[in-house]
């Protein structure tokens, strides 16, 4: 008898913890209101396009930290961090986070983000576009480490270009005042840099970006640097937005870019320092509006097929022009 009332005990008390553990595992449990272990059903996350996933799904993070990816993140081709994740403002992104991913091919990083790690996307070598707040560690910090390849391992700008992945062609900066001297030095393999109206002004940054054939410039921008696209030579067109507060362009700054052929100064500009066009022997027409009251000298030395300079509403050269401003044969047509 004695041994009956053990065995019926025993299977009572397996019973019991079998149901105890099913309604634990049953997501219409009152008591278990949120059945994903700690993942809010926000449904914001970022996925490939075939289903819709919470964030916390797809990154790991610690505080306001995205550290990683998880299992189920790791697959994903598009990778877009977002601004919170559960009750956590992002404003980090740390060493290595995405370091060795070999599958991403784009990246998209919010506004909130302040602060990248060094190596978070080193050897991430299928990705092919990057929309970014700011370039190097940290957002309108103008010391140290200031530099595109910085996120992805570089120590240097000098050889940054060794860090980026070949397959990355497009950058679109969203953030930021400004874009530092030698942000994207040397970034041979880049084509397409978009700078947004945050932007209001461009230092010494895409020098010897040989890749880079187009660039819009917001009208945001107010001043363009001292060999700001120096040798950027695949360079064939320079936009300005319409509606452009861009007021002096510095010294050698379109310096050597072979590839354009004809460019037209916006009616902002006051001041061109000497040498922004050196060497663009591909240049062959040139607009200077009115509003330019001082251009340094030889503004256009050896650009070899320059042959017409349009000068808006003036017919003769302004006080404020060197007397060798043109450094050229070219043809100047007074008041057109």
């Amino acid at each position: 008898m004695r041994k009956f009332i053990k065995i019926a005990a025993a299977v009572l008390f397996v019973s019991i913890f079998a149901l105890a553990f099913a309604a634990c595992k049953n997501p219409d449990n009152p008591d278990n209101p949120n059945p994903n272990n700690g993942i809010e059903d926000n449904n914001n996350g970022s996925n490939n396009g075939n289903n819709n996933t919470d964030t916390n799904a797809i990154f790991t993070f610690f505080e306001n930290t995205v550290t990683g990816l998880t299992e189920y993140g790791a697959t994903l081709t598009k990778i877009t961090i977002p601004e919170k994740i559960l009750s956590n403002n992002i404003t980090a992104i740390a060493d290595d986070a995405f370091i060795h991913n070999q599958t991403v091919t784009e990246v998209i990083i919010p506004n909130s983000v302040t602060k990248i790690g060094h190596y978070a996307f080193f050897g991430c070598t299928s990705l092919t576009s990057i929309t970014l707040p700011f370039i190097g560690a940290r957002l309108n910090v103008t010391i140290h480490n200031q530099y595109f390849g910085w996120i992805f391992g570089a120590y240097a700008s000098s050889n940054q270009n060794i860090f980026i992945p070949p397959s990355l062609k497009t950058v679109i900066i969203t953030g930021s005042n400004r874009i530092e001297d030698y942000a994207f030095e040397g970034c041979t393999g880049l084509e397409t840099i978009e700078i947004t109206d945050s932007v209001t002004e461009i230092g010494e940054a895409f020098r010897d970006c040989t890749g880079l054939t187009s660039i819009t410039i917001p009208n945001s921008v107010t001043y363009i640097g001292t060999r700001a696209f120096f040798g950027c030579t695949s360079l064939t067109n320079v936009i300005f937005e319409s509606g452009s507060n861009l007021l002096e362009i510095g010294i050698a700054a379109f310096a050597n870019c072979t590839g354009l052929t004809s460019i037209t100064i916006p009616h902002s500009v006051t001041s061109i320092e000497s040498q922004v066009f050196r060497g663009c022997r591909g240049l062959t027409s040139i607009t200077i509006p009115h509003s330019v009251t001082r251009i340094s000298n030889s503004a256009f030395l050896d650009c070899t097929n320059l042959t017409d300079i349009y000068v808006q509403g003036h017919t003769s050269r302004p006080s404020g022009w060197n007397s060798n401003w043109n450094g050229t044969s070219a043809t100047v047509h007074w008041g057109q």
